[in-house]
């Protein structure tokens, strides 16, 4: 029974060893990537570019967000470099706020469920999150406002609302300029949609507040 217990403590010393040096080579970087308009997720529009920025990196492993959007793990090739980090984040006007000490410990146990965290190539899984809650909140607002009467409606026209609001999502760029035109097209054709569906000054104009400004 000794015996047998000596190898199971050094193969648990071993382990824990091992830990500690991958948990070495990993770092954490709270970031402002909350989508403000679904506070339970991340803003995969905001956080995608950074995330692709870093993932093409010589120096860095892999890098990942979690599901909220506040904090980017980045996994090192070798030793953590804060100029690599600072040169990174910066274009993108995101400061360099790594997690230390207790937050740091608090981060890296979220990250034993790795597959929780999304790299640049999953995170429009976000995108397709908050299109369904908008399209949700939308439609009940027609609701409410008695602007739907036939019921059968919903279904289709919150299909193609949601299509909008997902092609919106994926490919407007929230650090260019023409953001606040795209705004203006996607609220047209949302608009559109609803006179196809209830006939013309039936639909009441819509308004999407700016909620990625960051």
């Amino acid at each position: 029974m000794k015996a047998s217990r000596s190898v199971v403590l050094i193969i648990a010393a071993v382990m824990v060893g091992s830990a500690c040096q991958r948990r070495e080579l990993i770092s954490f970087y709270k970031v402002p990537f909350s989508c403000q308009a679904v506070n339970s997720i991340g803003c995969g529009s905001h956080a995608k570019p950074l995330l692709k920025a870093l993932a093409v990196n010589s120096g860095i492993s892999e890098a990942r967000i979690n599901h909220q959007g506040t904090i980017i793990a980045i996994v090192w090739k070798e030793a953590p470099s804060l100029s690599v980090i600072g040169e990174v984040f910066s274009p993108f006007n995101v400061p360099v706020d790594e997690l230390m000490g207790e937050a740091h410990e608090e981060a890296a146990a979220g990250w034993v469920n790795r597959d929780d965290w999304l790299t640049s190539a999953q995170v429009d899984q976000l995108n397709l999150e908050e299109a369904e809650v908008l399209t949700g909140r939308l439609m009940k607002s027609l609701m409410n406002n008695n602007v739907i009467k036939d019921t059968a409606t919903i279904g289709p026209m919150s299909n193609q609302i949601k299509d909008v609001f997902v092609e919106y999502l994926l490919n407007h760029d929230p650090y260019s300029t023409r953001d606040d035109a795209d705004l203006k097209s996607l609220e047209k054709r949302i608009f559109e949609i609803g006179e196809a569906h209830f006939g013309k000054d039936k639909m009441p104009p819509v308004g999407i507040r700016r909620f990625d400004k960051h």
